[in-house]
């Protein structure tokens, strides 16, 4: 896992700071969201698995006036009970989105859609396994422009890992994941252009 983020981030370093790309179009931002589980994994929890709290950071490069590309890594856990056994799962979304702005006034709507991969982690007491899957989601919200290079960032998100009926290898065997993980999130992020 560590050399996927390490190559997923050194390709984005190269990227994004080549000659080809002009400063004033980049951004950096960091956010918050409250994700609230849906479908399977709400359901099969039994009232058990946590609303969370999930940080993530980006950066983002404008293609035009409408259009902007954002690289982004984040992190959210979840905790809940299979079993009567305790259970955390953690996800880690590596994503890329596009997102389209309706306008570039001083309130900025937009709606765009994400892909990549999430690295989700489910630990049993004693143990634990990972796999990276791929993902999706839309996202739409609103950009406020407090200034010209600080904007405040709010946003709803639909995330869907399909991870039911992955195999995750366990000390003690083999176990599949019983859902996929989806989720709502309510997001609130500050974005920094440079």
């Amino acid at each position: 896992m560590k050399k996927v983020i390490t190559l997923v981030a050194l390709a984005t370093v190269v990227l994004f700071t080549s000659s080809g790309f002009a400063q004033s179009k980049m951004s950096v931002g960091l956010g918050l969201g409250y994700h609230v589980p849906q479908g399977d994994m709400a359901s099969k929890s039994k009232g058990d698995r946590d609303n969370a709290l999930g940080f993530d950071a980006n950066l983002g490069y404008m293609v035009n006036e409408n259009f902007q590309i954002i690289f982004g890594v984040g992190t959210v856990s979840y905790s809940g009970k299979s079993s009567g056994d305790d259970v955390d799962a953690a996800l880690i979304p590596i994503l890329v989105s596009g997102r389209y702005f309706f306008s570039n006034e001083k309130i900025m709507p937009y709606a765009g859609l994400n892909v990549g991969l999430t690295n989700v982690t489910i630990s049993f007491p004693g143990d634990e396994a990972s796999k990276m899957i791929l993902s999706y989601g839309m996202l739409a919200g609103a950009c406020y422009a407090i200034n010209e290079k600080v904007n405040l960032d709010f946003g709803l998100g639909y995330n869907y890992v399909p991870s039911k009926n992955v195999k995750f290898k366990f000390d003690f065997g083999t176990a599949e994941a019983g859902y996929n993980a989806v989720n709502i999130a309510i997001n609130f992020g500050v974005n920094y252009k440079f």
